[in-house]
């Protein structure tokens, strides 16, 4: 089975669930180095992005006991590249996430991402 047959498999299988999700980015900003006051940095946004937000999986549960996932963990499967920290709403919901880690299985999903993520916040449509 090419990369390809998987990529189309993994589609199929979640037929129905992609919901859009708008990604930002918050990069880190600097302290000026003649005020020593901090320049936030630019917030930018993605366009609108495919993804399937499920629930985390009784494995995902056990193999995560360092106590980074909490009741409003979630696993997001995306084909784009994120960064941990980074935020994105879903668009149908307005519900806020952040990207805790990274599961990768982009080599053997075909370029598909996998991201345990963290409710932040819930905001309206």
């Amino acid at each position: 089975m090419s990369n390809n047959d998987f990529e189309i498999n993994v589609i199929d299988a979640f037929d129905g669930l992609w919901v859009n999700v708008k990604i930002t980015s918050h990069p880190e900003g600097e302290y000026d180095p003649l005020t020593g006051k901090f320049i936030p940095g630019d917030t930018t946004k993605s366009p609108v992005e495919e993804g399937v937000i499920l629930p985390l999986s009784a494995d995902d549960l056990v193999h995560e006991e360092g106590g980074t996932v909490t009741r409003n963990s979630q696993k997001l499967y995306i084909y784009e590249k994120l960064q941990q920290g980074q935020k994105l709403k879903r668009v149908e919901t307005g519900e806020e996430f952040e990207i805790q880690e990274e599961k990768d299985y982009s080599r053997a999903a075909g370029g598909l991402h996998v991201y345990i993520i963290r409710q932040t916040g819930v905001a309206g449509k």
